[in-house]
């Protein structure tokens, strides 16, 4: 029985000796080289389509802080379109400092300090979105619409709310900058009382 079963062990091994010394190694190779090919045009395409994807994110904004700049009356509107430079166009619509801007380049700055620089720089990050915030908080209130829209910008916090949170800002800017609220009818409802009054000193006159 050891004997039949050194034979078929001898046999499967030379079997598996003979299989792999037929297989070509270019055939690895070539489909190593294939699968790395493939996968660096995905990469590409993927690079390319967010590239284009953030270049129409920031037209969209620069288009719609440009016209909430002009419908403010701020004659330099065209800052929106600058990059770095359109971050101080926030702090100036709500009536604030415009060096408040530098604020931005704040995480960069944090993130050298050894050890605890990107704790830092977090909280750096969750302070521009404060700011951010209550620079909306005061330009949203100037056209005329609800201050708490503002408030959908604490999503950016979330990261799985990110991009749900992305798309609610953009549409928010988009009213905020090319629909004018509707004024507000005041109506005046006279009291029970006086109606009364009146319609007494009415048949009083009569």
């Amino acid at each position: 029985m050891f004997i039949l079963n050194e034979i078929i062990n001898n046999n499967s091994l030379n079997i598996l000796k003979n299989m792999f010394e037929t297989i070509n190694p270019n055939v690895f190779v070539g489909l190593f080289s294939w699968l790395a090919t493939g996968l660096s045009i995905v990469f590409f395409i993927i690079l390319i389509g967010t590239m284009i994807l953030a270049l129409l994110v920031y037209i969209y904004y620069a288009l719609t802080w440009s016209t909430i700049a002009k419908k403010l009356n701020y004659d330099k509107s065209w800052i929106a379109w600058i990059p770095f430079a359109n971050f101080f166009l926030k702090p100036i619509l709500s009536d604030y400092d415009w060096k408040y801007g530098f604020i931005i380049i704040a995480p960069f700055v944090f993130i050298f300090i050894p050890f605890i620089g990107i704790f830092i720089s977090f909280l750096a990050i969750l302070g521009i979105i404060v700011f951010d915030i209550i620079c909306c908080w005061t330009i949203f209130k100037k056209r005329g619409y609800s201050s708490e829209l503002a408030l959908v910008k604490i999503g950016f916090v979330i990261p799985f709310l990110i991009f749900l949170t992305l798309i609610a800002d953009m549409i928010i800017l988009g009213i905020i900058a090319w629909s004018d609220p509707s004024p507000k009818i005041n109506i005046k409802i006279k009291k029970p009382k006086k109606i009364i009054k009146n319609i007494k000193s009415k048949s009083l006159k009569k």
